[in-house]
């Protein structure tokens, strides 16, 4: 009897709230400062990671991201390594500037990085890793935009369709496993049902 072989599970995370965050702040490829919110929010996030079998860590190497990755990390004991392709988009003059009522009076945005250039990089990464981890169960600590966009990847789903669906919020997780095509399934989005209990001061 042939037993099936494990199938890659990819574990998305967004990284926890930031000062820019409560500020309305466009961070894109700026670093970030995880809020007290945001510290909690991962705390509870590796509480309920520790339920899981994660085998590695990736995360994007903006220091939000990283943090986040530090305290999620406690309970599970996982490596943890940076990758500059999980960034999230290079939002060009709009960083470190408040977030505009109105994105269409800004497009197009100057020294903005391209949707094409981001599928590039995140389909590049997915490529390396489904060589080297093709059993493995990843957990990807990342950003919005690029969460999106990674899951617009692996699932072939519409981009705006996804986006049009809200961007994940902080410290949430979304689930994709590989269904033994190149696609992979996406299992759930943007559940945020373990931040639930936390206490909001």
């Amino acid at each position: 009897m042939v037993t099936d072989k494990k199938l890659m599970k990819l574990i998305l995370i967004r990284h926890g709230e930031t000062i820019e965050n409560q500020t309305n702040i466009c961070q894109g490829q700026n670093h970030g400062q995880l809020s007290q919110m945001g510290i909690k929010q991962a705390i509870y996030l590796n509480e309920e990671l520790s339920k899981l079998k994660i085998d590695i860590c990736f995360s994007s190497d903006l220091k939000r991201a990283m943090d986040t990755s530090k305290i999620i990390s406690i309970s599970n004991g996982f490596q943890i390594i940076p990758d500059s392709r999980l960034r999230e988009r290079n939002l060009g003059q709009l960083q470190g500037k408040e977030f505009p009522e109105n994105w269409d009076s800004l497009a197009p945005l100057s020294g903005a990085e391209t949707v094409v250039s981001m599928i590039s990089r995140i389909e590049n990464f997915l490529n390396e890793i489904k060589i080297k981890y093709s059993n493995n169960t990843i957990l990807i600590v990342s950003h919005g935009i690029t969460i999106t966009i990674l899951i617009s990847v692996c699932t072939g789903m519409n981009l705006s369709l996804i986006q049009s669906n809200q961007l994940p919020g902080n410290c949430s997780i979304s689930i994709l496993k590989n269904d033994r095509t190149k696609n992979f399934r996406l299992l759930k989005y943007n559940i945020t049902n373990h931040l639930n209990n936390m206490p909001m001061e």
